[in-house]
């Protein structure tokens, strides 16, 4: 399984504070694309991207974030 595969059932499970909206996650090969209904929802959801990495030690560098 990819890593964006991997995490992209984390992501998926958040819930903006604000609006109640899920973000809507696509895992493309080593790209995880996050589309979601406010900016600080998306930053917030890649913020979560970064823990997860690091406790599965792996870096950015390995994963493309759009």
């Amino acid at each position: 399984m990819k890593l964006a595969e991997e995490i992209k059932p984390n992501i998926e499970s958040l819930l903006c504070p604000e609006h109640d909206i899920h973000p809507i996650v696509d895992a493309l090969g080593n790209e995880l694309q996050i589309n979601c209904c406010c900016n600080k929802f998306h930053l917030q959801c890649r913020r979560q991207v970064e823990v997860i990495l690091r406790q599965m030690d792996y870096t950015l560098n390995n994963l493309t974030i759009v």
